[in-house]
C-alpha cells in the first residue's frame, strides 16, 4: 500500500511539472577576461557576453561602486529571470538594501554595445521585505555612464506601495544616459491609493544628469491611483533631455499634476528636440510633453494630438523663469514629415531619420535599433538562419556567415539571371533597392564567410541605416537584418 501511495505521489509530481513552465537557472559566471590584470578598466572592460555574466553583475554588490567598465558583446535572452530568486526575477543593479541600510549605486560605465537584452522580468510584490527603491535594470546610478543599452520586452509587475518602477534606471545622479531604449510593459496594481507609487518608461529620477538619443515604447497599465508618471522620465532636476522620444502607452489614474508624455516634472532642466506619440489615447489629465515645469526650458518638441488624445503641452507651470519655444501638438500626418522637424533645427543627417517602413513612419534615432521595422514591400524578411557581426556595425567591415552546403564535395548551384553559380549573397536597403551582389566568399570549417566593405555596386560607401541580406543557396534562402552606424 505504501509503495502504491509513493508511486501515485511521483506520478502527480511528474504531471505537475509537465504543465509548469520550466526555466533553467544559469549560475553566475565572471566574464572571460575577469582574471586579466587590467580587467574592468576603460581599455579592457569586463565583457558581458551571456546571461551568466549578467547574473554575476547583478549579484556582486562589491562591483557596483568601483568605477569599473563593462561592455556587452552579444544579445542576451533573459527569459529565465522569471524563475530567479523564488520568482522575484532580476535583482536590480545598484540598489538600496534594507538589511545593511545603505545605498549601493552603480558607479562606472555599462556599454551595451547596441546589443539587446530580451525578456527581463521583475515581480515587485516580492521585493518589499529586503529592498526599497525603484525596480529597474539599474535601480540607482551615480557618476555613471549608461550607453547603447537596449531592453526588449521587459516585464515589471508592481503591487507594493513602497516601490516605484521604470524600465532602465531608477535614480540617476551626476550621470549620462546615451543611446538607450526600452520596450515591454509595467503593470501597476497599487493596493493603497493613499500612498501611491510612481511609474515611468525609461528613467525615474534624473538629477544633474544628461539624457540623449533615448526612447521608450513601454506600455504602462495601472489599477488604482499612482503618484506621478512620465513616458520617459518621472522627474528631472538640473538635467537635460535631448533628441529622444516616447511611443508607448500610459493608462493611469492620478490626481497629481506630474503626469506627462515625456516627463512627469522638470525643475531647472532643459528639454529639446524630442517628441511623443502613443499606441493608444492617453488618460484625461495627461499633458502632451511635461506635467509640471519649474524654472525650465522646453524647445522644438512636439506631440501627436491625434494619437495621444490630449491637447495641452503641460499641466502646471511654477515660477517665472520658464521658457517655451516652438513646441506644438500636431496631427499624425505632420508628425510623420521630416520637414516638420528640420524647420526647427533637428539634425536629420547624423541623429534622426524618417522612413515610412521604420517606426511606423515617425522619426527614429540612427544610433539605436529602430523600435518597429515593417516587412511590407521588402523583398525579404529577417530570419535567424545565418549570422552577421558586428551588429550594429560601427564604421567597420561586416562579416556574414552561413552554413556551407555540399553534395558529393561539390557546391550546390543556383540559377540566376547572370548564369549558373555557387551561393550568391545580395544586400538590400530598407526600401528594397539592390545595394550589393556578390559570390566572392571564403569557405572555412564548414561555413561560408563573406566580408562586406560597406560599399555599393558603384564602389561608394553606403549611408547609416537598416539593411537586409539574402543568401541564395540551391534549394533555400537565408536572410537577416543589420544596422549600419557611422
Amino acid at each position: 500500500m505504501l509503495k502504491v501511495k509513493i508511486l501515485i505521489s511521483i506520478l502527480l509530481l511528474v504531471g505537475l511539472l509537465a504543465v509548469m513552465p520550466i526555466y533553467a537557472q544559469t549560475p553566475a559566471e565572471p566574464p572571460s577576461n575577469y582574471n586579466e590584470p587590467d580587467a574592468g578598466t576603460e581599455k579592457n572592460p569586463y565583457l558581458i557576453s551571456n546571461i551568466a555574466n549578467l547574473r554575476w553583475l547583478q549579484a556582486d554588490i562589491m562591483l557596483w561602486n568601483k568605477g569599473s567598465y563593462f561592455l556587452q558583446t552579444s544579445d542576451i535572452d533573459a527569459t529565465e529571470t522569471k524563475s530567479w530568486h523564488n520568482g522575484r526575477g532580476f535583482n536590480p543593479i545598484g540598489r538600496y538594501l534594507i538589511d545593511d541600510m545603505y545605498d549601493h549605486p552603480f558607479i562606472g560605465q555599462y556599454d551595451g554595445g547596441n546589443h539587446i537584452i530580451r525578456n527581463l522580468f521583475f515581480d515587485g510584490e516580492k521585493f518589499h521585505w529586503d529592498y526599497s527603491g525603484y525596480i529597474a535594470m539599474f535601480s540607482s546610478i551615480e557618476r555613471a555612464s549608461i550607453v547603447n543599452v537596449n531592453l526588449e520586452n521587459i516585464t515589471i509587475i508592481v503591487s507594493d506601495v513602497y516601490i516605484s518602477s521604470t524600465g532602465l534606471i531608477g535614480g540617476a545622479w551626476d550621470s549620462s544616459i546615451i543611446n538607450c531604449s526600452v520596450s515591454g510593459s509595467i503593470s501597476n496594481a497599487n493596493i493603497m491609493e493613499s500612498y501611491p507609487n510612481s511609474v515611468s518608461g525609461l528613467v525615474g529620477s534624473a538629477i544633474n544628469t544628461r539624457i540623449e538619443g533615448c526612447y521608450s515604447t513601454i506600455e504602462i497599465e495601472s489599477i488604482g491611483k499612482i503618484g506621478s508618471s512620465g513616458g520617459l522620465i518621472l522627474g528631472m532636476r538640473n538635467s537635460t533631455l535631448k533628441n529622444s522620444f516616447f511611443y508607448g502607452k500610459i493608462n493611469v489614474t492620478s490626481d497629481n499634476q506630474r503626469i506627462g508624455g515625456l516627463v512627469g516634472g522638470a525643475t531647472n532642466s532643459t528639454i529639446e528636440n524630442s517628441y511623443v506619440s502613443s499606441k493608444s489615447a492617453f488618460n484625461e489629465g495627461m499633458a502632451g510633453l511635461v506635467g509640471t515645469m519649474e524654472n525650465s526650458t522646453i524647445r522644438n518638441s512636439f506631440f501627436d494630438v491625434e494619437a495621444t488624445g490630449v491637447t495641452s503641452l503641460f499641466n502646471e507651470i511654477v515660477g517665472e523663469n520658464n521658457v517655451m519655444e516652438n513646441n506644438f501638438g500636431l496631427p499624425t500626418s505632420e508628425m510623420k514629415q521630416a520637414s516638420t522637424y528640420t524647420e526647427y533645427g533637428w539634425d536629420f543627417t547624423r541623429i534622426w531619420d524618417i522612413d515610412e517602413d521604420i517606426n511606423e513612419g515617425y522619426p527614429y534615432l540612427r544610433n539605436t535599433p529602430p523600435p518597429f521595422v515593417s516587412d511590407y514591400d521588402n523583398p525579404i524578411k529577417p530570419l535567424i538562419n545565418s549570422i552577421v557581426y558586428p551588429n550594429p556595425v560601427r564604421g567597420e567591415d561586416v562579416t556574414i556567415k552561413w552554413v556551407a552546403h555540399h553534395n558529393n564535395d561539390r557546391m550546390y548551384s543556383v540559377e540566376t539571371n547572370i548564369g549558373v553559380m555557387s551561393d550568391i549573397i545580395i544586400i538590400y536597403n530598407i526600401r528594397g533597392q539592390l545595394v550589393k551582389r556578390s559570390r566572392e566568399f571564403e569557405t572555412r570549417d564548414g561555413e561560408n564567410v563573406f566580408v562586406w566593405d560597406r560599399k555599393n555596386e558603384m564602389g561608394h560607401e553606403v549611408a547609416s541605416g537598416v539593411y537586409f541580406y539574402q543568401v541564395k543557396v540551391y534549394n533555400e534562402t537565408y536572410t537577416g537584418r543589420m544596422v549600419l552606424l557611422k
